[in-house]
């Protein structure tokens, strides 16, 4: 699914273990002042809390696209 750009994908790692994984088509990310190329969120219990928990870290700006000039 798209949110503000991003990219989110729910996986289930295990029986009950859900994680969302943030990545952007215009390149690498930045979470906690580090550059990445994508962020996976801790464990949910389902998917839908994992993609919610995703939502919640790009619109509270924890994850963000990094421009490279």
């Amino acid at each position: 699914m798209l949110h503000k750009g991003f990219t989110i994908e729910a996986s289930e790692r295990q029986p009950g273990q859900w994680v969302a994984t943030i990545s952007h088509s215009g390149g690498p990310l930045l979470h906690d002042g580090k550059e990445v190329d994508r962020y996976e969120t801790r464990d949910y219990p389902t998917d839908g809390d994992a993609v919610q928990a995703a939502k919640s870290e790009i619109d509270f700006l924890q994850v963000r696209q990094h421009f490279v000039r």
